[in-house]
């Protein structure tokens, strides 16, 4: 049985969506990478073709792999266009079936990539801040809760089969290159997506006595060192102590922070997986580096 840090067979999914392209290039450098999708990645790594809902193809595809990287899914705009019952079929049946393929395949873990959408969200309040991985909050939409089924199954595949399961629930995902009036959401939960494709290699590579855990992955947010009554009321000022410029640079954008609310502690990733996060959002000019 191999080291965790050891190079391991990965199955990745999904591996053709923005998350999957930052990814590859990271697992590839230290594992034997293959991708399972409808249709070719094309990074030149080994590609078999199929979908998340056929078991079977699922199945065949596990077999021989130590590790699955499940982060197929439909959110978003190909939520709306293939519609609620391929969306609940694709993100629960499809873990199901990456759960039941890489235990028969003889794979020890499955990385699940879920979302913070399983906590729920706004209209419903936050009944504290920041929001970690034990908020008692039940999803606000369908999606989210594909998401918190998605992290069950797992817990249930750890409990009943022995396959170690680690979850991570991203933030809102930014491309690289996102414009800085995107990127003034990695306040409130947003992320880069570099920084989530280092949190799934680190899930990868983490501790075989992990058998199941969730994380939550969102840019490491300031506010995590303010009393939140004192952000929300008077969020401007409380902004400007944190980032000097950032009342200015808001307003010459016309971004007003009346609609962010909520926002997220990473301390749970940090302490257990070693994520430290790389790219924040900076005024002025949202530099990264």
């Amino acid at each position: 049985m191999r080291d965790a840090h050891e190079q391991q067979q990965v199955l990745l999914t999904g591996g053709g969506g923005l998350l999957g392209r930052a990814l590859a290039p990271l697992l590839r450098e230290r594992h034997a990478v293959t991708h399972f999708d409808l249709a070719d990645p094309g990074d030149g790594l080994p590609w078999i073709r199929g979908s998340v809902r056929d078991p079977g193809a699922v199945a065949a595809a596990c077999e021989g792999m130590d590790v699955v990287v499940h982060v197929a899914a439909l959110h978003g705009r190909a939520w709306e266009e293939a519609g609620d019952d391929a969306g609940f079929q694709t993100n629960v049946l499809g873990t199901h079936n990456v759960l039941q393929g890489a235990r028969k395949g003889g794979a020890w873990r499955v990385v699940f990539t879920s979302s913070i959408w399983a906590t729920g969200h706004a209209p419903e309040p936050a009944p504290y801040l920041p929001i970690d991985e034990a908020l008692p909050r039940e999803p606000a939409e369908l999606y989210g809760l594909t998401k918190k089924l998605g992290e069950a199954l797992c817990r249930y595949a750890s409990r009943s089969g022995g396959l170690s399961t680690l979850c991570l629930r991203p933030g809102g995902i930014l491309p690289a290159d996102a414009p800085p009036e995107r990127r003034f959401g990695l306040l409130f939960g947003a992320v880069d997506v570099r920084d989530v494709a280092q949190a799934h290699l680190l899930a990868v590579e983490a501790p075989r006595e992990l058998t199941h855990d969730t994380f939550i992955i969102t840019a490491e947010s300031p506010l995590c060192r303010v009393d939140p009554a004192r952000f929300l009321g008077n969020r401007a000022e409380a902004l400007e102590e944190l980032l000097p410029g950032i009342r200015r640079w808001l307003a010459e954008r016309r971004i007003g922070a009346e609609g962010f609310a909520e926002w997220y502690t990473i301390a749970r990733a940090r302490r257990v997986l070693g994520h430290a996060p790389q790219h924040a959002f900076r005024v002025p000019g949202g530099r990264e580096e």
